[in-house]
Order: structure tokens, then sequence, then C-alpha cells
């Protein structure tokens, strides 16, 4: 039962640590993208381009980071296969049915398409840009997230757990491999935690807003272990990638404003001060 636990015990810290290998939070939150907009389909490419270059100025702290992630990743790698043996030990024909619809299906996009799009076009008709504009971060992050773990995928090309027998944890083709190999990272753990990370933080204020949203993520992420699709190190790191990518992108697409100030028989002149309209920061 410890395997179990070795995700959570190495996940849950790294995920407060990796918030130091981006920007800082703003004091106060506005919206760059509000409604879909040309300016908005254009910030994908300048946002995926920010992500992408990052590291070129990151600081020994956050070099650190990574290498810890790293190594917490390959102690997982050297357990994937008695992680996988005990999970598979356990299935049951209720657990199946309570991993795929109840989580499953957030990393898939079944649930998490039609949940954004609501938010979206709420937001729109009750005229609350914060809502839409979440929903749009969301899908960018979503979107953004899924781009670059498949161009992984495609590099490494390992074996799913359920495609060898006996499954074999060390089986990675490489850039050349059968395209059907797409193990390493999961995408339906990065794609839930990317979203959650952009709710999570969009609502910290709302406590039951990160609760649900990272549950929804975490179980998604293990449905992928209890249905033999992924091996545990998998879901670490595409779980990982997807929470940085998800905060990296809310950062980026967030502005600060400055409201007005009424007290007593004085007044300051109010001040909106846009600085990430354009997605630059």
């Amino acid at each position: 039962m410890n395997r179990l636990f070795i995700i959570l015990v190495l996940f849950l810290p790294l995920m407060k640590s990796m918030d130091q290998v981006y920007a800082q939070k703003p004091d106060s939150i506005a919206f760059g993208y509000a409604r879909i907009s040309g300016p908005y389909i254009k910030s994908y490419g300048a946002d995926s381009w920010s992500l992408l270059k990052a590291p070129l100025h990151w600081k020994p702290k956050q070099w650190l980071t990574l290498g810890a992630i790293a190594g917490s990743g390959v102690l997982l790698y050297s357990q994937d296969g008695a992680i996988r043996d005990f999970v598979q030990e356990h299935r049951t024909t209720p657990g199946d049915k309570f991993f795929r619809y109840g989580f499953e299906h957030w990393g898939s996009g079944y649930y998490t398409i039609p949940l954004l799009g609501g938010l979206y076009f709420g937001g729109r008709w009750l005229k609350n840009d914060r809502l839409s504009a979440t929903a749009l971060t969301a899908g960018k992050a979503a979107v953004v997230s899924a781009v670059f773990v498949n161009v992984v995928k495609q590099a490494a090309h390992r074996h799913r757990p359920f495609q060898d027998d006996p499954a074999n944890p060390k089986n990675w083709d490489g850039p050349l491999g059968d395209w059907h190999h797409t193990s390493f990272p999961s995408g339906h753990s990065t794609l839930a935690f990317s979203v959650a990370a952009i709710l999570a933080s969009e609502y910290s204020e709302t406590v039951w807003v990160p609760a649900l949203a990272y549950s929804l993520a975490a179980g998604t992420a293990f449905s992928r272990i209890y249905h033999d699709k992924h091996w545990a190190s998998d879901v670490f790191i595409g779980s990982v990638f997807g929470w940085a990518t998800g905060r990296f992108i809310w950062k980026r697409n967030q502005a600060v404003k400055v409201y007005p100030i009424l007290a007593g028989d004085f007044s300051l002149l109010s001040i909106s001060l846009t600085l990430n309209a354009s997605g630059k920061r």
C-alpha cells in the first residue's frame, strides 16, 4: 500500500516549489482576454514561445527545482512495475466504472470541453469577464500543454503497460518507434492539471474551487494507472507539466488594475493600468 503514496509524497511538495519557476503573482487580478478575438488566438503562439524559452531566464533555484522533479520522476520510474502490479491486483468492476465515469473523462476532454464552454458562454451572458476570461485561459493552457506533451510522446515512444506481455516499463522505442506507443507522459494528466491550475489559481479565494479542481485532476491522473494505460512516472511528469503550464499561462494572461478609493470626504482618482492585455510581460 505504501507504494501508492509515493506519488502523493513526491508530487504535493513539488507543486508548491514549481510555483517559483515562473513569474510572481500580481497584486490584483484583471483580464487580458475575456472574449474570443484575433489577439486572443494569436496569444497561443506568443504564450507557447514564452513557455518554450522560459528556461533561458531561470535562476539556479529554478534549475534545482527542475532537478528535484526529474529525480523524483526517476525514483518513480524505478517503482513503475511494482506500482502497476499492486494497482492491477486490486482492480474491481465497481472501481473500473467509478474511475472511468467519475474521473477519466476529465482528461479526455469529454467533460472538460463542455465545462469550459459553459463557463465562457455563461460569463458572456452574465457580463462576467472574470468567468469568461478564466474559461479562455484554461482552454489555452489545455491546448498549449497538449501540443508540448504530444511532441514528447512522439520523441519517446514509450510502451503502455497493457501493450506488452509481460508489461515492461523499460520499453522505449525513441523517435523512430511505433506511433501507437505514446505512454510518456500522460496526456490525460497534463490536460486535467493544466485546467485545474487555472481554475484553482483564479478562484483561490473560494476554498472549494481549488479543492474540487485538484481532486478531479488527481483522480484523473490515478485513473490512468488504474486502467493500466500509463505507468506512475508517466502520470507524475504529465501532472507536474500540466500544472506548471497552467500556472505559467495564468500569470501571463493577467493584468493589474488599480481601482478608485473612496473614504470619508475625499476620493482618489481611479486608475486602470493594463500591463498584460497583449499577453506580454
